[in-house]
């Protein structure tokens, strides 16, 4: 478990704002943001976060806590999960008296998103900006589901990520040529993190931006991600369905991001 001084580094360096926002759409009020509570049906807005003091409050239902407080009741699950989920999203490393054995594949795929979210906002990303911007998508709905960019390159994750190369294979990131040589499977594309339902990033999917085919490409099966059993936006659905009942099921992702964009949340996407 990690120690104190860990925590804290963790409570430190994760966005409060960009991680609640993922579940709540929130809006500045003050030095505070307001929203709909997640927590229970909410008429009126009464669900605030201080992104300074780091803190969120209810004022309807009195539910209150910090970030580590609000994803355990959020996704239901104990302080450790938590606590690794944030780790890897921070890049804080923490000891495990018993680390799972797919850990490191998690961490790894924390890693390459925000690496691919941060391709997407340099001028090499300008064409897939384009593109999010013909569709409509907003900075905050782009940030939300943590979209980004692959670079036109056959070995840039090979080489933004050169110990990883074996493990890059296993999680789909990578494959193999006749000649036994690596290369990037995603090259030029939009890309899709896919979230387990509790919110570890478990693979990623890539939109061509010019005339490649297939338009979307998956990656393939691994020890993470099983193409038939997982629904797209699932972990950001949850709550909503539980609150309505309901789980509407689209085609496709941007379809999903753009229902979100519209404040209709309890929607995923199959994966086929």
């Amino acid at each position: 478990m990690a120690g104190r001084d860990e925590i804290e580094l963790i409570r430190e360096r994760a966005d409060m704002l960009e991680i609640v926002s993922r579940y709540v759409t929130l809006k500045k009020a003050g030095k505070n943001y307001l929203g709909s509570c997640p927590f229970h049906q909410d008429k009126t807005p009464s669900f605030t976060v201080n992104p300074d003091k780091k803190l969120f409050h209810c004022f309807g239902c009195n539910e209150g806590g910090d970030l580590f407080q609000f994803l355990m009741k959020i996704e239901r699950i104990d302080f450790a999960e938590v606590l690794a989920r944030l780790a890897a999203q921070v890049g804080v490393p923490i000891r495990r008296e018993r680390a799972s054995p797919l850990s490191k594949f998690k961490e790894l795929n924390e890693r390459i998103c925000g690496y691919f979210q941060i391709n997407l906002v340099s001028p090499a990303g300008q064409k897939a900006r384009d593109y999010l911007k013909q569709r409509g998508f907003t900075k905050e709905i782009v940030e939300k589901f943590r979209l980004g960019y692959a670079l036109p390159k056959w070995d840039d994750l090979i080489k933004t990520f050169p110990k990883d190369g074996e493990t890059l294979e296993t999680l789909g990131l990578a494959l193999r040529g006749k000649e036994g040589t690596r290369y990037d499977r995603f090259r030029e594309r939009l890309i899709f993190p896919i979230w387990s339902s509790t919110g570890d990033i478990i693979g990623f999917a890539g939109r061509a931006l010019g005339d490649e085919e297939p338009k979307y490409l998956n990656i393939s099966n691994t020890p993470l991600f099983e193409k038939g059993s997982v629904l797209y936006g699932l972990n950001f659905a949850r709550q909503a369905a539980r609150d309505t009942g309901t789980l509407i099921v689209v085609e496709g992702y941007t379809d999903v991001i753009s229902a979100h964009q519209a404040g209709i949340e309890n929607i995923v996407a199959g994966m086929g």
